[in-house]
């Protein structure tokens, strides 16, 4: 019991150092340039000196430092830390980062090859940088329109050989379809059979020039009966 309370003194004591502003003069600070390890700028007691730190590999004991102003003689190493459930040092966990849709789909295909199950007529995916589906996905001779799912949009199939398929961008039935979700009405699509917006759109009986987005573009306009005039 005595030597418990002893420890507990000496522990209260070292939790009530405080490092008074001129704590530094007159410190004689030891010679830290054959460091075997890192020299930790101002880490010695009470932030007085250079310190050297031991850096510790994996699985080494640490401990955690309790004492306000003692500094720590020893660390765990690059890409560890010291675990509070073991008291060694153990790697960090990587940061999972979170996949997209496509990308995450990609990767189960590709995890499923690489257990050796049967594949056999599944596409390679294309996805966007995000990790989002690319609105054009090909399987075979053919490639469809899907929506932001990966889902086919049904009417927009082409063929790989097709001459509008270098050009397929499927925003039009991409945005026709994610409207028609929303049971809202009043708004009409003008899509190509390959799922682009047409280069024209007409509102009433006045016609103009769009983009691939179906904006219009330029100023000229035509009414419908001559919409052959239309130079797009």
């Amino acid at each position: 019991m005595l030597l418990l309370l002893v420890a507990a003194c000496g522990f209260l004591a070292a939790e009530a150092i405080v490092c008074a502003p001129d704590m530094c003069k007159g410190v004689d600070c030891p010679d830290v340039t054959g460091c075997n390890g890192k020299v930790k700028a101002n880490g010695g007691f009470c932030g007085c000196c250079d310190s050297c730190v031991n850096l510790l590999g994996e699985n080494d004991k640490c401990s955690f430092s309790f004492l306000l102003g003692v500094p720590s003689s020893a660390e765990c190493g690059v890409g560890l830390h010291c675990s509070v459930v073991t008291r060694t040092c153990v790697k960090m966990a990587k940061r999972q980062v979170a996949l997209g849709p496509c990308a995450l789909k990609q990767q189960q295909l590709q995890q499923g090859q690489s257990a050796g199950l049967p594949l056999l007529g599944v596409q390679s995916l294309k996805c966007n940088q995000d990790g989002s589906y690319n609105p054009v996905q090909c399987l075979g001779s053919g490639c469809y329109c899907v929506d932001s799912a990966g889902v086919e949009i049904a009417g927009y199939r082409t063929s790989i050989g097709a001459t509008d398929y270098s050009t397929k961008n499927c925003q039009c039935a991409r945005d026709k379809e994610q409207f028609s979700k929303t049971g809202a009405l009043g708004q009409t699509f003008d899509c190509e059979s390959n799922g682009n917006y047409q280069q024209y759109k007409c509102e009433g009986s006045v016609c103009f020039c769009t983009d691939d987005n179906g904006k219009m573009i330029g100023t000229q306009k035509v009414s419908i009966g001559l919409l052959s005039t239309l130079k797009c």
